[in-house]
C-alpha cells in the first residue's frame, strides 16, 4: 500500500518525516496537510512545499520565544529542523545547488535554537581526522559529572546529526545515557568535501580520544550504534577501536557488492578486468529509475567517485569478511527483513560475528525504521543496550 505517492522513495521519506511525531519533531497534522500540494515526480514541488512548512514552524518558535513559551518554541525549532531535512532529501546528491546549501544551514539554525531550550545540557566536541577538524554535540544525561554510559551515533549516506537526536536523544535520556552525534567525512555538508572512508576508525578514535577528557563520560561504557550504511562504518570502526563497550549495526552489513549483480551478471569478475564501460552502460540503464538514480547518485558523490564503475571499485574493499572476527563486542543487529537483500546481509554478519550477539528483527511492521524513530524497535534496541551498560549502576558506581 502507498498511502501518499505511488513512489516508494517519497513514502518513505514522508513516513521517516512523520516519525518523529514520537519526539515532537513533527506535527501529522502539519504533514496531512502538506503533502497533497507536492506535485507527485516535481522535486521543485517537493522542496518548496516542505521549505514553506519549515519556515512556518521556524516562525512559530520565533514568536513562541519572544513571548516566553520555550515549550512550544522548542518543539517548533525542532520540526522546522525535520522539515527542512526533508526539504533537500533529494537534492543531496548534488551538494552545490544553492537549495542544500541553505537547507544545511537552517537545519543547523533550527536545531541550535531548539537545543538552547533542552533542559539538560549539551556542548560541542571537536576532533581531528586526518588534519581535518570535525565535530559534533555531547547531550549529557545529567547536569552533575557523574561518569555514565555514552552511546555514539553514527549514520550512513543520507542523513545528519540534527537527524542522529531527533532518533535516539529522548531515548538516550530516559534511559540514563549521554549521547553523542556528529557529521563524518562524505556526509552532510562534507559530502562535497572530505569522501566517506572504509577507515571509520579513524573517525571515531580522535573522537573517543576527545571524550575520554570529559568526566562525565564512563570509558568502560561506550556504545557505538551505525543507523543506515552506519551499520558498515560502526561494525568498521568496532573491529579496529577496542574501546568501544557494545555494536548496534541498524541495519547489519556485509559487503556493499553483495547483490549489485542484479544489474549486471559476473560484476565482481567485470571489476576485476576493469570493464568500465559495460559497468557504466550496465547502470545507465538501471538509473532509468528515478529511486535508483537517486541512491547510486547520492553514494558517488559521497566517496567522490565519478562513474559507478568507480564506485563499484572503491567498494571492493569495503568487505566485512577480513574484519568480522576482530569484533570482540557484544553486538546487536538489525535485520531490515523488509528488503531481501539488506536482509541477507544482516545474517552474513550476524553469522560471521565470533562472540556474544543478538539479532532483532525489524519486520514489515516496523516499515521505514532504518531511518525514522519507531517506538517498538527503539524499545527494544535501548532494552538491549541497558542489559549491556546498567547505567544506573554505572551513576551509582562512585558512592
Amino acid at each position: 500500500m502507498h498511502p501518499f505517492f505511488s513512489a516508494s522513495e517519497w513514502n518513505k521519506q514522508v513516513i521517516r518525516t512523520l516519525s518523529y511525531s514520537l519526539t515532537d519533531a513533527a506535527d501529522p497534522a502539519e504533514i496531512f496537510d502538506i503533502v497533497p500540494k507536492i506535485e507527485e515526480g516535481n522535486l521543485e514541488s517537493w522542496n518548496e512545499n516542505w521549505v514553506k512548512l519549515a519556515d512556518a514552524a521556524w516562525d512559530l518558535g520565533v514568536m513562541s520565544q519572544l513571548k516566553g513559551h520555550s515549550c512550544t518554541a522548542r518543539s517548533a525549532f525542532l520540526r522546522a529542523c525535520n522539515y527542512y531535512r526533508t526539504a533537500v532529501s533529494f537534492y543531496l546528491c548534488t551538494p552545490t545547488d544553492e537549495r542544500v546549501k541553505r537547507g544545511f544551514s537552517r537545519i543547523e539554525q533550527s536545531f541550535n535554537r531548539a537545543s538552547l531550550l533542552f533542559e539538560l545540557p549539551s556542548r560541542p566536541i571537536r576532533f581531528t581526522y586526518r588534519e581535518t577538524e570535525l565535530e559534533g554535540t555531547i547531550f549529557y544525561a545529567a547536569k552533575n559529572e557523574l561518569p555514565r554510559p555514552t552511546l555514539i551515533v553514527t549514520y550512513g549516506y543520507d542523513s545528519n546529526s540534527q537527524e542522529s537526536y531527533l532518533s535516539y536523544g529522548n531515548l538516550a535520556k530516559e534511559h540514563g545515557f549521554n549521547l553523542v552525534v556528529f557529521d563524518g567525512p562524505g556526509q552532510a555538508a562534507h559530502i562535497g568535501e572530505l569522501p566517506i572512508t572504509a577507515s571509520w576508525e579513524e573517525v571515531i578514535t580522535p573522537l573517543i580520544d576527545q571524550l575520554a577528557k570529559d568526566p562525565a563520560i564512563h570509558m568502560e561504557k561506550i556504545a557505538l550504534l551505525g543507523q543506515g550504511f552506519g551499520g558498515m562504518l560502526a561494525a568498521r570502526a568496532a573491529a579496529k577501536e577496542m574501546r568501544i563497550s557494545c555494536l548496534i549495526a541498524h541495519p547489519g552489513h556485509w559487503d556493499p557488492l553483495h547483490g549489485m549483480d542484479r544489474f549486471i551478471p559476473d560484476l565482481i569478475e567485470k571489476l576485476k578486468s576493469d570493464q568500465a564501460m559495460e559497468i557504466n552502460t550496465a547502470f545507465a540503464t538501471a538509473m532509468t529509475s528515478r529511486s535508483i538514480h537517486y541512491k547510486l547518485s547520492l553514494k558517488m558523490r559521497s566517496h567522490h567517485a565519478k562513474t559507478p564503475f568507480e564506485l563499484m571499485k572503491l567498494w571492493t574493499d569495503w568487505s566485512l569478511e577480513p574484519l568480522v572476527s576482530h569484533i570482540e563486542c557484544p553486538t546487536l543487529v538489525i535485520d531490515s527483513e523488509e528488503d531481501a537483500i539488506n536482509s541477507e546481509q544482516a545474517k552474513l554478519f550476524y553469522n560471521a560475528l565470533p562472540g556474544q550477539k543478538k539479532i532483532l528483527s525489524a519486520g514489515n511492521n516496523k516499515e521505514g525504521s532504518e531511518h525514522g524513530t519507531n517506538s517498538v524497535l527503539m524499545g527494544e534496541i535501548f532494552d538491549w543496550l541497558q542489559d549491556q551498560l546498567n547505567p544506573l549502576a554505572a551513576a551509582q558506581s562512585l558512592f
